[in-house]
């Protein structure tokens, strides 16, 4: 029982598992556009990867990482070929689903682990090089008519936008500047921070977490 992932243990296993932790990770990702230089799955690979790495640094007994749902929420970059999404109602369904599931089996405390994001050409480079095509890779930061509609700005506030209509190669931003080496960074900063709340997790009651005394 010295794996940290449920679908390897056993279904006695997995009782036994459960009766001495009750903290358990969801890694969430997505299979979409990442630009010419980088995968599809960097969403879904980096949410697993993540989870995996934060259940591995935590002390005994770790938390259990559930199987990672792939698809996300990517109507954004439909325009380009390979995204694959799921609804905004299906994605909640599904975790809110695997949630009961999951607390019917003794998990109270769920993490669900986004890897839905950015700054990814240097976190991929520094766990999955081969797959990053720094030849294709090529700067594109779109200049907007506002500050407020900046997605770089301090001041942007959140808005809809397609993304092929902003940046034809999906781009946003500068990936030549990506390397291992702040991408190595990045990944210490993610694992050291999510320990620390897991552990704290650990040893918090559902009403310490609720704060129902207040």
């Amino acid at each position: 029982m010295d794996t940290i992932h449920l679908g390897e243990l056993t279904w006695q296993e997995a009782k036994e598992r459960f009766q001495l932790v009750d903290v358990a990770l969801l890694p969430i990702g997505a299979v979409e556009q990442h630009g010419p230089h980088l995968p599809l799955d960097t969403d879904a690979f980096d949410a697993a990867h993540l989870a995996a790495e934060v259940a591995t640094a935590c002390s005994t007994p770790q938390p259990v990482v559930l199987p990672l749902i792939p698809y996300g929420v990517s109507y954004h970059h439909d325009a380009f070929e390979g995204t694959i999404e799921v609804s905004p109602e299906s994605l909640s369904r599904m975790v809110h689903d695997i949630g009961l599931s999951a607390s019917r089996n003794g998990v109270k405390k769920l993490i669900m682990i986004n890897g839905h994001g950015g700054i990814e050409t240097s976190t991929s480079l520094a766990v999955r090089p081969a797959l990053v095509r720094l030849d294709k890779a090529r700067r594109f930061v779109p200049k907007f008519s506002n500050q407020y509609l900046d997605f770089t700005s301090k001041r942007s506030v959140t808005w809809y936008a397609r993304t092929h209509r902003i940046s034809p190669s999906g781009v946003l931003g500068d990936p030549t500047k990506a390397s291992r080496e702040k991408g190595e960074r990045m990944w210490a900063v993610m694992v050291k921070n999510l320990v620390e709340l897991v552990e704290h997790l650990k040893t918090m009651s559902l009403e310490e977490i609720y704060q129902t005394r207040y």
